[in-house]
């Protein structure tokens, strides 16, 4: 079991370092520079719109199968029927929901074209993360490892396929991207469904409204605070194409920006996967966790803030880098704000699994209501006058707010203090980052890519002379993770 733990571990790595980054940098950024900000921007501002509601489509089921099923195997052969029949009731509700909300918020005749596609999108991803839960639950780790990168595996290869080899490759537009999707989904929760089926489970659905009322009483707590996060951090790009008449260029500016923004978010996101069941493996057992928090908060913390402020540092070039055609100082000045919230969102993987371990959840969701407040009153008074950036720059702000918060809490759980002599390490690695950023792009003729390079080196061998970057926390996190 601890070596099936193990590959669990290294395949969550590939999918998130290799596999989910070079989709988000390569495929979607050709898509993007394809179709143009303004028709991206649309995609965008209606993806949004409706992750922001997904939680209909699973009010707790996956968080229900990950700490009930994974107890007892037996359960489910029992009640697979039953969640699975309540899995396409809600997807059903979802879709339906959707429709009737997009319709009242005013989209037009070409929005529709793009809405149930992508509705119907979003409840595959949630409907293959259901299957999924149910493979690792039963403890099949290896195969939950190889589902977990399926999906985006095969976008690869379809849109390759469509982007640069079909015979009507000149005509590839947003359609032919969300259709490419949408068979890479079909296939992969059709291959996770017939895994299932080889595990001897009946996958007839089967609708029992007196589970779901006890799934909902278990698990609302956990899925109302996913359901405002998902608020907070995805409502830019459609405040930004409704409050906006300017055919979603603006929604197209930030999307450019939170791509890059999303794949380094997925390396901070490990974070949550790993400490959220070391925390409550060591909570349970009454072991102290405060050297666990203090020692990833400084190695991540450490390993965004460098990475952040030379992508910061070299933005323009960035965004020239990816988008030629497109990208201006509006691109730019976006995707800096972006960078500063990366920093706040990443800590706050960390505090929230501490919060969550210990049961915490009436706390985090009453500092998410209020993240969600902070963000649209913002968005509210930023977007008008400043576009994409003011939407990153609320972005930043709430991110910075909610983080603040949450380790206020986490601090006083511990019962321990923030340390000067830290923050002040943090200060003079933020100096020492930046110095050695500008000395690398002043005096380097290599590309730009080298330079990047070049510039984090140096910040990371700083962060490590200063304390703050230890690479002994990975071995510790691994360690417990393979004891859980």
């Amino acid at each position: 079991m601890k070596r099936e733990f193990f590959i669990n571990v290294v395949f969550l790595l590939i999918a998130n370092l290799l596999i989910k980054p070079f989709y988000l940098l390569w495929i979607e950024v050709e898509v993007n520079n394809i179709v143009g900000p303004n028709i991206y921007g649309a995609y965008a501002s209606v993806l949004s719109f409706c992750f922001i509601f997904q939680i209909i489509a699973d009010p707790g089921l996956l968080y229900y199968n990950t700490t009930n099923i994974a107890t007892d195997h037996n359960r489910l052969a029992s009640q697979f029927r039953d969640m699975f029949g309540l899995k396409i009731f809600l997807g059903f509700l979802f879709g339906l929901a959707v429709l009737i909300l997009a319709f009242a918020v005013g989209y037009g005749p070409k929005m529709w074209e793009i809405i149930p596609w992508i509705a119907l999108n979003i409840f595959l991803i949630s409907l293959i993360l259901f299957l999924r839960s149910n493979v690792s639950a039963i403890g099949k780790y290896r195969w939950d490892s190889l589902f977990s990168i399926l999906d985006k595996s095969l976008m690869i290869l379809i849109l390759v396929y469509m982007i640069y080899f079909a015979a009507n490759r000149s005509s590839f537009g947003i359609m032919d991207f969300i259709y490419g999707q949408t068979i890479a989904y079909s296939i992969s929760a059709t291959v996770v469904l017939v895994f299932l089926i080889f595990q001897k489970v009946n996958i007839l659905p089967r609708i029992d409204f007196k589970i779901f009322k006890r799934i909902l009483i278990e698990s609302l707590p956990f899925a109302s605070i996913i359901f405002l996060m998902t608020i907070y951090t995805r409502i830019d790009s459609f405040m930004l194409e409704r409050l906006l008449s300017d055919d979603a260029y603006q929604a197209g500016i930030y999307a450019s920006a939170f791509r890059i923004f999303d794949a380094g978010n997925s390396f901070a996101y490990l974070f949550a996967v790993l400490l959220l069941p070391i925390f409550s493996n060591m909570v349970s057992k009454g072991q102290q966790v405060r050297d666990l928090v203090e020692a990833s908060s400084k190695f991540l913390g450490s390993g965004i803030i460098v990475v952040s402020l030379v992508f910061m540092f070299y933005a323009l070039d960035i965004m020239s880098f990816f988008y030629p055609s497109d990208a201006t100082t509006e691109y730019s000045q976006a995707f800096i704000f972006l960078m500063v919230a990366l920093v706040p969102m990443a800590l706050a993987y960390i505090s929230g699994s501490f919060l969550t371990a210990i049961n915490q959840l009436k706390l985090l969701n009453k500092i998410a209501i209020w993240g969600v407040v902070v963000n649209i009153v913002l968005n509210l008074i930023l977007i008008q006058t400043h576009g994409a950036t003011g939407a990153a720059v609320a972005t930043a702000a709430t991110q910075l707010t909610m983080t603040l918060i949450q380790w206020s809490f986490v601090y006083r759980k511990l019962d321990k203090k923030p340390s000067s002599t830290l923050i002040f390490r943090f200060v003079i690695l933020i100096i020492l980052t930046c110095v050695g950023s500008f000395l690398v792009a002043s005096f380097s003729l290599l590309p730009l890519l080298i330079n990047i390079i070049l510039s984090i080196m140096i910040g990371l061998i700083i962060a490590f002379t200063l304390g703050t970057f230890q690479l002994d926390v990975l071995k510790v996190l691994l360690k417990h993770k393979r004891s859980t």
